[in-house]
């Protein structure tokens, strides 16, 4: 078990994912939870229907500005171009990064990402919705694509981050059943966190 409690940290240092996710951190003293979804419920997993008035897609190339306009509204500081552009090109599978649209305006709501394995497994990322849009279901409608997309490949693991203070996440996270995922290299704060966001959500 050493080379896991070794090898897992450097592995997310050296990841882009994870080289992102610093930038959307409100405390980078506390190390991030790690949530990971059954392999067998994947066969059962469908995706909702978008509610009314928005459509399901995959990106288009030239949204890199929409797509950072989006996760800067949604509370993902420091977006850019560049950063968005980074993220679709070195993270995420080919027809990955999936985005809830407005079809009145054309604007992107909400978004998932099913990314490119890495050493430790397939992960899910990048989930947000436009506060002008939340409270629709799109959390669960571009979450539920991102981990549809991930049954083409041949997955050993799925997983994802996330913090203690996103509570909505959290909630829908259980609800669809993913489940805490506390690996070796995981330090000693993370059952009496996992006890506190039960007990908050009622989950």
């Amino acid at each position: 078990m050493i080379w896991k409690t070794i090898m897992i940290p450097i592995i997310l240092l050296l990841s882009p994912i994870s080289f992102f996710l610093t930038f959307r951190r409100k405390d980078k003293t506390m190390e991030q939870l790690r949530m990971t979804f059954p392999l067998e419920y994947l066969d059962a997993l469908s995706i909702p229907d978008p509610p009314e008035g928005f459509e399901l897609r995959t990106s288009k190339a030239g949204e890199e500005q929409a797509y950072a306009d989006l996760m800067l509204a949604a509370g993902f500081d420091n977006w850019t171009v560049d950063l968005a552009a980074q993220v679709v090109s070195a993270s995420s599978l080919p027809e990955g990064i999936f985005f809830a649209v407005e079809r009145a305006t054309g604007r992107l709501a909400g978004t998932a990402m099913a990314n490119r394995p890495d050493a430790i497994g397939h992960q899910m990322g990048w989930v947000a919705v436009h506060p002008d849009f939340r409270g629709k279901g799109l959390a669960r409608l571009v979450s539920s694509a991102a981990l549809n997309r991930f049954k083409a490949e041949n997955c050993t693991l799925i997983y994802l981050l996330t913090d203690d203070f996103r509570k909505n996440a959290l909630r829908l996270y259980l609800r669809m059943g993913w489940r805490p995922w506390m690996p070796d290299c995981c330090d000693d704060t993370h059952p009496a966190r996992w006890e506190a966001i039960h007990k908050e959500l009622g989950i």
